[in-house]
């Protein structure tokens, strides 16, 4: 989080946005939901309501135990915007962008999640070095000062992607993201 609020301030008044209670929620209703299932099949099978209970009760623990683990140890995406640009943290890299790097938005109308494409190849050096020089930039998400060098514009990492949700626009991301980039709407 520390270099979160560092992004946040190089970009100038930022905003960090980051789905982490959502990953919370979906390991619960992931762990309750298979419980549910396997303690209905152990009853179908035993006819035992001990055995329904016992499966019922340790989906429930697990309910807990796995989402929190995974909230804790996976890093879920998070995006910091400012006047000077978009940074994304995707858990595997770090990408910079300025505004006018942004090109367009694919997606969600063929059952894909919304991603924005950037029009020039990222460059490999730091994020502070692009904000300085308001280039789009990548770096490696473990080690911020390693740059990653992307030749290929068709790369995956060339995109950033929103959160899945029936109109990014009406999200506090996308409206904070059309305030800078009104192309997109």
């Amino acid at each position: 989080m520390q270099t979160t609020n560092w992004y946040a301030y190089l970009l100038g008044e930022a905003r960090v946005y980051s789905d982490k209670r959502k990953h919370f929620l979906y390991g619960f209703c992931f762990a309750l939901g298979c419980s549910i299932v396997i303690g209905l099949i152990a009853y179908l099978i035993f006819h035992d309501v001990a055995r329904f209970l016992t499966c019922i009760f340790s989906g429930l623990m697990w309910g807990l135990v796995y989402p929190s683990l995974t909230w804790l140890l996976i890093p879920s995406p998070h995006y910091v915007i400012g006047s000077k640009g978009l940074i994304y943290f995707s858990g595997q890299y770090i990408l910079y962008t300025p505004w006018e790097n942004i090109g367009r938005v694919e997606g969600q109308h063929d059952k894909t999640p919304p991603s924005i494409w950037l029009k020039q190849v990222l460059m490999p050096m730091t994020v502070e070095e692009a904000v300085y020089k308001q280039q789009a930039a990548i770096v490696g998400a473990p080690s911020p000062n390693k740059p990653i060098e992307i030749t290929d514009p068709k790369d995956t990492r060339m995109q950033i992607a929103l959160p899945s949700s029936p109109s990014w626009q009406k999200t506090a991301l996308g409206q904070d993201i059309l305030r800078y980039a009104p192309h997109l709407a």
